[in-house]
């Protein structure tokens, strides 16, 4: 498994407010210890599960599947983007010209986030911890504002609370003085794709399952393992993997369909069919309706964070009636192996009129019109999938929705002109925070969260495709081609 933790470090130059400062970093939840650290930093640590402390508290890894960092000397941030590398989160502390740097993963699975201190900097893993920590923490009525949309997205790398920004997936944080710099040190896209010949179609579907097989081995747990478990061909996969191929142990966690829905019978019937032909269990049902949902909001795990996956308000009763030290899922699967809602964006932008024509058969939707096609692929400018909301609520204020129109513009034009495939996908990577939801709320109650469908060695895949192997005809092609039988 993999070591995770949670991790917070503030700088405390002046020594008389040290002592102050450390009896409020034992006071964080999960903390198990806070030590001493270079410069004037104080470094809070909260392991989950069966993950070690950090070897130093200049070097602390809380993320990782490599064996070790070097504790020792400077920190390169982009070697860890070249080829052959996992994923992994760090945050070094160092006196002299860095006052720290802060890396994330590429998929993303445990947060970082920084913010200026009256008394220097504090970086951490948890949004909570800083709403906890600072003086006088304070809302930003923009970020809280799309969350109410039901777009995951970090606007500019902001946060929920005002001050405080998220460091994106593959991307880092140099600390100097007064001073942030971010950076991306991962880029895996190469310049153009193209639809490959069947052996090589062929070889990214055996590696697709390899990926998928391997992410869920290297995750579960020996026993308390959870799968949220919607019935769709995700999730669905995910049971098969973990139960025909690894044998691992499995329980699941379902939000059931409204009763009034005409199809409730047949779902629920399919999954209880599932985990009886699987021996899944304890298999935990809660209510899907409406009015379900809203009232389970109110039980979601006490986190300085908006969580409205039901999955996750649902979780703390779960934890309670049974050992649960791993949730995992098949969210971010239609965003990584294609479906048309998340991939068409970006099959139009990679196929030109001749390719309309010579693979007419093959245009995702039922709609065979190669001039229909080639209309939505000139509306491109106006139409990529980017992930951030057009409109908010209408009682949110209307300098609100004009700030998030510019920001939505300039975003938009990026995305644009960028000369790489995958730009669509790319800038929903990029922005996407649904991931560190799930990490706020999971790592609150001790379960380590799984993202199979969200990891380096997939992404890194996936974006060497073209897109028409995820899509066209139907969707999750490759997906499908890698599981078949």
């Amino acid at each position: 498994m993999r070591n995770l933790l949670n991790v917070f470090a503030v700088q405390v130059a002046d020594p008389a407010r040290r002592e102050p400062a450390r009896r409020k970093l034992r006071q964080l939840e999960g903390v198990t210890s806070v030590s001493d650290g270079p410069a004037g930093w104080l470094v809070a640590v909260a392991p989950l599960d069966e993950s070690g402390p950090p070897e130093s508290t200049d070097t602390i890894v809380f993320e990782s599947d490599e064996p070790s960092l070097p504790s020792g000397g400077p920190l390169d941030p982009t070697v860890l983007g070249s080829r052959g590398h996992r994923d992994v989160g760090v945050l070094k502390l160092a006196p002299g010209e860095d006052d720290a740097i802060a890396v994330r993963s590429c998929g993303g699975l445990v947060p970082a986030y920084w913010a200026a201190t009256p008394d220097g900097w504090a970086v951490g893993t948890r949004l909570t911890y800083f709403a906890r920590y600072l003086p006088d923490p304070r809302l930003d009525p923009l970020q809280n504002a799309v969350w109410l949309t039901g777009h995951p997205a970090s606007i500019e790398g902001r946060t929920f609370l005002s001050g405080v920004s998220v460091v994106r997936r593959g991307e880092f944080v140099r600390l100097r003085g007064r001073s942030a710099e971010r950076r991306r040190y991962w880029d895996p896209r190469p310049p153009s794709v193209s639809r490959p010949d069947p052996q090589t179609a062929a070889a990214h579907a055996s590696q697709l399952r390899t990926c998928l097989i391997t992410a869920l081995e290297r995750d579960l747990a020996p026993q308390g393992n959870v799968l949220s478990l919607s019935g769709g061909v995700d999730s669905s996969l995910l049971a098969l993997i973990a139960r025909r191929i690894l044998g691992a142990h499995l329980g699941s966690l379902s939000v059931l369909p409204s009763v009034s829905s005409p199809s409730y019978e047949e779902e629920v019937a399919r999954l209880r069919r599932l985990r009886d032909e699987e021996g899944i269990e304890p298999g935990y049902e809660f209510e899907g309706d409406l009015s379900a949902r809203l009232r389970v909001l109110d039980e979601a795990p006490p986190v300085a964070y908006h969580v409205p996956h039901p999955v996750l308000c649902y979780l703390p009763r779960v934890t309670a009636s049974g050992d649960v030290r791993v949730l995992t899922g098949g969210e971010m699967g239609d965003e990584t192996t294609g479906s048309l809602g998340s991939t068409t964006s970006d099959w139009l932008a990679e196929t030109g009129l001749i390719e309309l024509l010579r693979h007419r058969e093959s245009l995702p939707g039922r709609d065979r019109d190669v001039l229909r096609w080639l209309v939505r692929r000139r509306r491109l400018r106006s139409s990529h999938r980017i992930g951030y909301p057009r409109t908010l609520p209408s009682f949110t204020r209307p300098e609100l929705q004009e700030e998030l129109t510019d920001i939505r513009r300039d975003a938009l034009a990026r995305v644009v002109s960028q000369d790489a495939p995958w730009r669509s996908l790319w800038h929903y990577l990029e922005v996407s925070e649904f991931t560190s939801m799930g990490w706020e709320a999971a790592s609150s109650l001790g379960v380590r969260r799984s993202y199979p469908f969200m990891h380096r060695e997939l992404l890194e895949l996936v974006l060497a495709c073209h897109p028409g192997e995820l899509i066209g005809p139907g969707d999750k092609k490759l997906l499908r081609a890698a599981f078949r039988g």
